[in-house]
């Protein structure tokens, strides 16, 4: 299976984050006024040059058949660092995704990143009905979500029939903590999504590769095995990681999606630390449903069911018609609701460069 540097990391310890973004851009050293950006007040030779390669090694718009020649051919033919940056035109709903990132904000990332692995509050399960329960999962910004989500499973029984899965206001973060529980929830061998993405494997020759399926490889956990029904709860902050579990459970268990249409965020993006020079990040990948979910970046996934309220019970007849109580959710927990969804795979320069020395 071809390597997953920032959507799909199985076998490594990567953690990617919807919320940093705010506090990368917190920070300026000089802003253009059109993009609120930070760039290089007086770019030098060696940082146009810098700037190019690492666009052309890690940017996913390559193609100019499709991307009509996003990155040029020599990093002189742009005035400056900013406009080729701007040329690659990596925006969603205003924001752009690749761009300079202020070096200070790496270690605020990672101190963000521990506060949220140390909550309690981030994946919880409670039983609505004997036959019904609810499995809420605010962020996938963590480093320990997986471990949160083994430990709370433990409290589903077996009478649990109907699953409801609530990432509503789930704005994404890692994908290896997503993936791992992806793999819990789907059986070997299921293809969830469908990837574009750069060959980011160190000290090989860069090259994009074409859309392929990502396949789920263990089997999964047994503790899911009395579910019948599944329902994936969504609404317009549902985001990256969010939207792939989404697809995950709609492609492999033909889980029902309801609420409201996702964000739509179908990109991924390489966080690169830089030595005494501005970090920067570029989006590498893209993404996909694979048969049921088409292309959604930019739209979003609708939902199988509409429904506007955050009245849990609303949910609960889907599976159980009968059912005449009322649970009304309290308020949709949220990290950090004003944060621009992203996911990121952080890279040091120092570590390109002992890939290299070390394949030779």
């Amino acid at each position: 299976m071809p390597a997953r540097l920032i959507l799909n990391f199985k076998k490594t310890n990567i953690v990617f984050s919807f919320c940093s973004i705010v506090l990368l851009l917190l920070c300026f050293c000089q802003s253009d006024p059109d993009t609120n950006m930070i760039y290089p007040s007086n770019p030098d030779k060696a940082e146009f040059e810098s700037v190019w390669q690492y666009l052309k090694a890690f940017s996913v718009y390559q193609d100019e058949s499709i991307y009509n020649g996003r990155i040029l051919e020599s990093p002189y033919l742009y005035k400056n660092t900013q406009m080729m940056l701007q040329m690659i035109a990596d925006t969603l709903r205003g924001e752009s995704y690749t761009h300079y990132v202020d070096q200070s904000r790496f270690e605020e990332y990672g101190a963000v990143t521990n506060r949220i692995s140390n909550s309690q509050n981030v994946v919880t399960y409670k039983d609505l009905t004997e036959s019904t329960g609810i499995l809420t999962i605010v962020t996938f910004l963590g480093n320990d979500i997986y471990q949160q989500f083994l430990k709370c499973i433990t409290q589903i029984r077996p009478t649990c029939k109907n699953l409801i899965i609530d990432v509503r206001e789930n704005l994404g973060g890692s994908i290896t903590e997503v993936d791992s529980i992806i793999e819990a929830f789907l059986p070997a061998g299921k293809e969830y999504i469908k990837a574009r993405e750069r060959n980011l494997k160190f000290g090989s020759e860069a090259a994009t590769i074409g859309w392929h399926s990502w396949i789920t490889s263990r089997p999964n956990n047994t503790a899911f095995n009395h579910v019948q029904n599944w329902i994936v709860w969504m609404n317009g902050n549902s985001a990256s990681a969010s939207e792939i579990l989404a697809v995950a459970l709609k492609e492999g268990k033909s889980a029902r999606l309801v609420g409201s249409r996702s964000y739509g965020k179908g990109i991924g993006q390489i966080l690169l630390k830089r030595h005494n020079r501005l970090g920067l990040q570029i989006t590498f990948l893209q993404l996909k449903g694979c048969k049921l979910i088409g292309d959604y970046h930019g739209i979003g996934i609708k939902p199988d069911v509409e429904i506007k309220t955050n009245d849990t019970a609303s949910v609960i007849r889907l599976v159980e018609p009968s059912y005449i109580g009322r649970t009304t959710n309290a308020t949709i927990l949220s990290v950090n609701k004003t944060a621009v969804p992203a996911c990121y795979k952080i890279i040091d320069e120092d570590s390109l460069l002992n890939s290299l020395y070390s394949d030779q």
